[in-house]
């Protein structure tokens, strides 16, 4: 009867398993995933969000992209998210590093303080970019390292990316554009053979 007890809970924590695993997987993300670029000299922001820890206490990154494309023009442009001070401790940032040659700004942040560290969802921190070019593109984060109150290493499961995309492409007539193309085309064709015909007569 025991045997038969103790076969039945390992089943079901075998069948389980995967539903743990998803419960705990740590995911850093850039959002939104895709960016529509504005023009040239203008500016847009991308959060760095994490989801699904447990007493975080510090956080690092960096966003890797194309300088010809995207910059981070001033340490200003990189703050930090309220997401590590929510339950009272204090947060410190570290950085940022900004090399607009390489094309990459690093930064992070550590807290102290009594409490626990934030449990679930949250942004860590936004970057503002100015845009260079509207041209595709990506932006990559790398070297993600996070830890929780006692500095012990957490690992992260998914790290997602975001895409650039060039907002600027040459759109495809509609039909009803065609239309007008085509009707402009023959009124234009027509007035030419008239004419000729009033030269001819």
């Amino acid at each position: 009867m025991k045997k038969r007890s103790f076969l039945a809970i390992f089943v079901f924590l075998f069948l389980m398993s995967p539903f743990f695993s998803l419960a705990n997987a740590l995911t850093v993300k850039l959002g939104p995933a895709s960016v529509n670029l504005p023009a040239p000299g203008n500016t847009f922001d991308i959060d760095v969000l994490i989801e699904d820890v447990a007493d975080l206490g510090s956080f690092q990154f960096d966003v890797d992209y194309d300088p010809s494309i995207v910059t981070v023009e001033n340490a200003s442009d990189v703050t930090l998210g309220g997401f590590l001070a929510s339950t009272g401790n204090t947060a410190t940032p570290v950085g940022p590093a900004i090399d607009n040659v390489a094309g990459k700004v690093t930064y992070g942040a550590f807290s102290f303080g009594g409490n626990p560290g934030p449990n679930g969802n949250g942004p860590l921190a936004t970057v503002t970019f100015t845009v260079q070019s509207q041209t595709d593109g990506a932006l990559d984060l790398n070297n993600v390292q996070v830890t929780d109150t006692s500095a012990n290493s957490l690992a992260v499961d998914t790290i997602g990316n975001a895409t650039l995309v060039d907002n600027n492409l040459t759109a495809v007539p509609t039909m009803t554009e065609w239309g007008m193309i085509i009707f402009i085309v023959l009124a234009g064709l027509s007035s030419v053979y008239y004419l000729r015909r009033q030269r001819n007569v």
